[in-house]
């Protein structure tokens, strides 16, 4: 039975009341950032969806989206619908050392300020009874569903896309909501295109991004659902991100505009956080630095893309977050740790899918003698290992979801293995495609006897 962690439980908490700040805090940034007719309306759109989101959440939301998994697209609704089997006791699936209802309110907190992330995309041109219209519908139908693709067990999950804190979850979808949008309402009729959006009140914007640092730390290292270790790297890969970005992005301006702006600044550093959110807690921080840059630079080149397509991102939410998210997931495949997190992506999963490319060419033997179809890959958990002898046949890498090898007298040997049955050998792969046998999230346990026993795992 699961029982729960005092620490973990006050530490969840916490997060969870910081990101709850979060969306107040975006509605100072963008407050301060809009001119001053529309500051009311924007303000109001921000705080509104704390209100109707949770509505939302309770009836439905929050089962579609980590309810039982029904197709790979959404959860089943009836399952958690106005909260039924959410209590005090730990779900088993998600934060294990966690009530489960501490778990909905810190999901909740993400759904609220995602929708929020969008009126700065469309300020000055959509009324209030609009944005609701916008709010309810995006919720349902963009939100929820892409939440139980990733986070919910849903098809994208299954194949393996990672995103840690919601740099997919949300900042794209909330990013290219707001790139949609836009091209759907067109230009301000009060602006000249090329017109910037001259902020009403800086000392107001940089109150806003000051609390939406301070929450990001518990947006990010919340994620670990535990007050440990990874919490510990998310925490602290978060706010160098930030001030990676910060400094990129002044400096940018600098060259460009021979001067820095302070609304440059805060704009590069929300860049940066946004960018090192769906990696926080899988790469070192050494890997923030070059997250934080690169981000900062991505989306601020972003802004050449933007005048060239003439639409009107009034706060650039595209820039800062949509490809602020998508730059981070990005770079999570190069960049990702397994020092840091059960997580089996990196530079070597990139090599391991060219040397299966070339295994494709391969004539393909099973050890039996049978015939293998190309290119069938097997999902099953793999809980142990058997090894061929040395006579065994040979080949196609492509045949196999698993690859194990013999480091001493056989390092030139290959073993492809599905459950407990090698079901094809083939030329061992160079020493740096090797990974130490452990257990793989989401795929069972992995167990050996032998520490000289490792594994090449290209699907993963």
């Amino acid at each position: 039975m699961l029982s729960l962690n005092t620490g973990d439980t006050g530490f969840v908490m916490l997060c969870t009341a910081l990101v709850c700040m979060m969306t107040p805090a975006l509605a100072l940034f963008y407050g301060g950032m809009v001119r001053k007719k529309n500051v009311l309306t924007i303000m109001m759109q921000n705080f509104i969806s704390m209100g109707v989101t949770a509505i939302i959440w309770i009836f439905g939301g929050f089962s579609l989206a980590f309810g039982p998994d029904v197709g790979g697209l959404f959860g089943d609704i009836s399952y958690h619908f106005a909260l039924d089997k959410v209590g005090i006791a730990p779900s088993p699936v998600y934060a294990s050392t966690v009530p489960f209802i501490l778990f909905f309110a810190y999901q909740l907190m993400f759904a609220v300020i995602a929708p929020a992330l969008i009126t700065g995309a469309f300020a000055g041109r959509l009324n209030f009874r609009g944005y609701l219209k916008f709010l309810i519908l995006w919720m349902i139908f963009i939100y929820i569903p892409v939440c139980h693709w990733i986070w919910g067990g849903g098809f994208l999950a299954k194949i393996g896309v990672m995103d840690f804190a919601g740099g997919i979850v949300i900042h794209v979808s909330a990013g290219f909501a707001a790139l949609a949008s836009v091209i759907f309402l067109g230009r301000r009729d009060d602006m000249k295109p090329g017109e910037p959006t001259v902020p009403n009140n800086l000392p107001l914007v940089a109150v806003g991004a000051g609390l939406l640092w301070f929450g990001w730390f518990g947006f990010n290292a919340g994620g670990a659902y535990a007050a440990d270790g990874l919490a510990a790297y998310a925490f602290t890969n978060t706010t160098i991100a930030g001030s990676i970005a910060m400094i990129v992005w002044m400096l940018y301006d600098w060259h460009y505009d021979r001067k820095p702006s302070f609304s440059g600044v805060l704009v590069g550093a929300v860049a940066g956080l946004a960018t090192i959110t769906p990696c926080a807690g899988y790469v070192e921080p050494w890997a923030a630095i070059i997250i934080g840059a690169v981000g900062s630079s991505v989306c601020y080149y972003a802004k050449y893309v933007q005048e060239r397509l003439g639409f009107d991102d009034a706060l650039e939410v595209w820039r800062a977050h949509g490809m602020g998210g998508v730059t981070g997931a990005l770079l999570l495949g190069i960049l990702a740790s397994s020092n840091i997190d059960k997580v089996n992506a990196s530079i070597h999963q990139l090599l391991n899918a060219v040397v299966l490319h070339i295994g494709e060419h391969l004539q393909c033997k099973v050890a039996e003698g049978t015939d293998c179809q190309k290119n069938v890959v097997s999902r099953q958990p793999i809980h142990q290992f058997r090894i061929l002898n040395r006579t065994d046949t040979v080949i196609n890498p492509a045949a196999a979801s698993f690859i194990q090898r013999i480091p001493y007298a056989h390092r030139t040997i290959g073993l492809a293995c599905v459950g407990s049955q090698v079901i094809a050998q083939f030329p061992g792969p160079p020493e740096s495609f090797l990974m130490p046998v452990r257990r793989i999230s989401g795929f069972g346990a992995v167990e050996s006897h032998s520490h000289d026993v490792g594994i090449l795992s290209p699907w993963l």
